[in-house]
């Protein structure tokens, strides 16, 4: 991913903040490691909803008061959900900053401490390449 390789870091430091809609209407963030992709099946069960879509970008905006690209992990008004893998990791981490250009850096343990999300497993465990992000 560039935004490693920019900071000289390693791609797992490098998390996302993705928004979905369910069928009932409600927004979920996810929040999750740069290189992995929700499993939207896995993400609706959970929720125990019957499917969940990705957020258009004038949703995203709307719902969070961030542009697309650059929502944070924190300070988001909807119901936030962190990954299980992501949740395990000890240290900083780089995640949105408000704009797709600007980079936050936070411990995982503050993103959980401050945004109080659900700690769920909703990736596929195998990694995404950069095309796809």
């Amino acid at each position: 991913m560039k935004a490693a390789t920019a900071l000289g870091v390693e791609i797992s430091r490098i998390v996302k903040t993705v928004v979905f809609i369910d069928n009932e209407g409600k927004p979920h963030a996810v929040v999750l490691l740069g290189s992995r992709r929700v499993n939207q099946s896995k993400l609706a069960k959970l929720l125990g909803v019957r499917r969940v879509r990705l957020a258009t970008r004038s949703e995203v905006a709307e719902l969070t008061g961030y542009e697309a690209g650059g929502v944070p992990p924190i300070g988001i008004p909807i119901d936030t959900i962190i990954d299980s893998e992501l949740a395990a990791i000890n240290g900083e981490v780089y995640a949105g900053g408000g704009d797709p250009s600007t980079l936050l850096e936070i411990r995982v343990e503050d993103i959980i401490k401050i945004q109080r999300p659900r700690i769920m497993a909703v990736t596929d465990t195998s990694s995404i390449d950069e095309k796809s992000i």
